[in-house]
């Protein structure tokens, strides 16, 4: 026979706020206290940059796209497709949710997700979001750095420099004769333009790498002809060589354009990864991952970006 129970009302009152607040802590837990970093061990490396969106164009925002999903020694890249980008936001791009920022700074630095931009299904960019970055860092135009939801990766200060005017006249000169290498013409070589040029230590050997993206461009018979390079430069025996030297010659469809986005040591055997961007015609973007193994630089992973 159930027994029944007689409860005065402020009584049954403040057992019913009880169970509220129970409730709401409970969902709370569920859906904020456990971080992305927790849940199937998987660490996301992103690209923090300046954008605009269709939702306002008065100003540039910050935003942050995945770049690579690493679990264990498998990179993965994410999906672009709709349903399965979707997904990843859901998961990853709640609002409030907090990656740490490899800035190579002292102090520590975190992007705060403000909005999910959800794309359209005929958008070329997806798996973005808006973010908030504390203490504020503003970002120069063309600048980018790279945030994680991992607690151990990279703990340690970085080096990411420009180069002082001694180490950009080297870098200039090999640029130059890289193209001269690929039958590019002198008179073209010199209107060589240059981006993302950079000073950086892989291993922490104090002997620093230096990279950077190289752009001619000309016209031939009515077309727009792009020479693109990319280089990083290793000091042996006293002196810069490239380690990595990718040229590429193309018009129309054809182009493709490579940048340096951040080093980072990703398998953390002691020597940075290198993350590259490659651009192509019509706006579409892929990312790419270079490691050294033993002494070449070996290309590791290519996925993830926009696609049209």
């Amino acid at each position: 026979m159930p027994i029944k129970l007689s409860l005065s009302s402020p009584l049954r009152l403040v057992l019913c706020m009880t169970l509220l607040a129970t409730a709401l802590n409970l969902e709370n837990h569920l859906l904020f206290a456990m971080e992305p970093s927790e849940k199937n061990l998987q660490t996301v490396i992103f690209e923090v940059s300046l954008s605009f969106h269709e939702s306002d164009q008065t100003r540039p925002h910050e935003i942050i796209r995945p770049i690579v999903i690493i679990e264990g020694s498998r990179y993965s890249e994410p999906s672009v497709t709709c349903n399965k980008s979707e997904e990843f936001g859901m998961t990853w791009f709640r609002l409030g949710s907090k990656y740490r920022v490899l800035s190579g700074d002292e102090e520590a630095r975190y992007a705060t997700v403000t909005k999910w931009l959800i794309a359209e299904p005929d958008s070329c960019d997806h798996n973005t979001a808006m973010v908030d970055m504390k203490p504020a860092r503003r970002l120069g135009q063309g600048e980018t750095l790279l945030a994680t939801n991992s607690r151990t990766l990279e703990r340690e200060k970085s080096l990411r420099r420009l180069p002082t005017p001694e180490e950009e006249a080297k870098i200039l000169e090999l640029g130059r004769k890289a193209f001269r290498d690929n039958e590019v013409g002198k008179q073209l070589i010199q209107g060589m333009q240059t981006s993302q040029l950079a000073v950086i230590d892989v291993d922490g050997d104090g002997i620093n790498e230096m990279v950077g993206t190289f752009l001619i461009e000309t016209q031939m018979k009515n077309e727009a002809i792009r020479h693109d390079l990319f280089l990083l430069l290793e000091k042996q025996n006293g002196i810069y060589l490239p380690a990595i030297s990718w040229f590429h010659t193309g018009s129309g469809a054809e182009t493709h354009l490579k940048t340096f986005i951040g080093n980072v040591d990703l398998d953390q055997d002691g020597v940075q990864e290198l993350i590259v961007e490659q651009m192509f015609a019509c706006e579409m973007t892929r990312y790419q991952i270079y490691s050294k193994r033993k002494s070449d630089w070996q290309s590791i992973y290519e996925g993830g970006g926009s696609q049209c």
